[in-house]
């Protein structure tokens, strides 16, 4: 179920999958957790300005370390 959330969230998964993934929600809480994250996630990266803060670069490497991003920087 939860591989359906993001086509849920929006709004283009099939009726029939909208229904049983509404029936399993009604019944899993953990997978209503993840649901409530997801959208307010996808709400708070809306609410972003268009063009990204820029982190001091030291900052930026300190965090993509703490994440394990090394591959991304």
């Amino acid at each position: 179920m939860l591989t359906l959330l993001n086509d849920y969230v929006d709004g283009a998964l099939a009726p029939e999958l909208c229904t049983a993934l509404e029936t399993h929600l009604a019944a899993c809480q953990n997978c209503q957790i993840v649901l409530d994250t997801l959208r307010k996630t996808v709400y708070l990266v809306q609410q972003l300005p268009e063009a990204p803060v820029a982190l001091p670069e030291e900052v930026e490497q300190r965090l993509f370390a703490a994440l394990a991003l090394a591959d991304f920087l």
